[in-house]
Formats: C-alpha cells, structure tokens, sequence
C-alpha cells in the first residue's frame, strides 16, 4: 500500500512542478490582452453651421485631442438626441502594462455627426468634458 500513496503523491508534486513553470514562463507575456484605462476625452471645439433649414440635415465636426501617444483610442461615442438637443459623450481607451508599443504620435479627435431633422428652435450641441463641464454650439433653425 505504501508505493501507491508515494505514487499520489509524487503525481501532485509533478502537477504542481508543472503548474508553477507553466505560471513563471508566462509571466512576462500578456495571455489576456493589454490592461486598458478609460477616460473622457477632451473636445476643443465644435464645428457647426450657424443656420440650419427645417428639413436640411445638419453636419457637426467635433475636434480635439484624444492623447500623447499610440497607446491612446477614441474607443466609443454616446450620442443622446432630443428634438432641440444633441448631447454627446467621447470615451477614450489607453492601453497600458509592461510589455506595450506604442507610437510617438499624438491621437487627435476628429469625428462627424449627421443629425437629420426634426430640429427645434434653438437646436443646442453638448458635449460632456473631463472634470463635469459641458462645451456647447447652438444652431438656429429657420
């Protein structure tokens, strides 16, 4: 009896060799992806006609600055609409950890919006910033 519990345990101790070399090699690669920090991004300005007909479409450019290098993405947009109002929200990705390359390259912002009628009287751009402010365009509709 005696050799089969030397066995079960000299089994164990070869998995758990094993588990262990397994978890060292791999320590310095990234099995699950790059970690990932989210952020708002930052909109400089709003492009925009100052007049808008009723049943014209209204084209809107948004710029900005999404970050200092590679490592930075514009990852989503969220758009909220009303009849008088457009509000929208640039959420931006930054990859990080130990073994990331990145490019030297700023990211900028530089993303369009087709906003199709019905449009109220003033028609008002939001956008949500870093920090809680908001920066915004208002367009007339005539």
């Amino acid at each position: 009896m005696r050799g089969r519990g030397d066995a079960r345990g000299a089994g164990a101790a070869a998995v758990a060799v094993m588990v262990l070399s397994i978890a060292v090699g791999t320590a310095g690669c990234d099995l699950l992806g790059p970690d990932r920090e989210t952020f708002l991004v930052r909109v400089d300005s709003i492009s925009a006609p100052a007049t808008v007909s009723t049943g014209d479409t209204l084209t809107v450019q948004f710029h900005g600055f999404v970050g200092s290098d590679g490592c930075h993405r514009l990852e989503r947009v969220d758009r909220g609409r009303g009849p008088g109002t457009l509000v929208m929200t640039f959420h931006g990705e930054r990859r990080v950890g130990g073994n990331i390359v990145c490019t030297l390259e700023p990211v900028a912002l530089t993303h369009e919006e087709r906003v199709t009628p019905p449009f109220d009287d003033p028609f008002t751009i939001v956008v949500r910033q870093p920090g809680g402010g908001t920066l915004e365009r208002v367009v007339r509709v005539e």
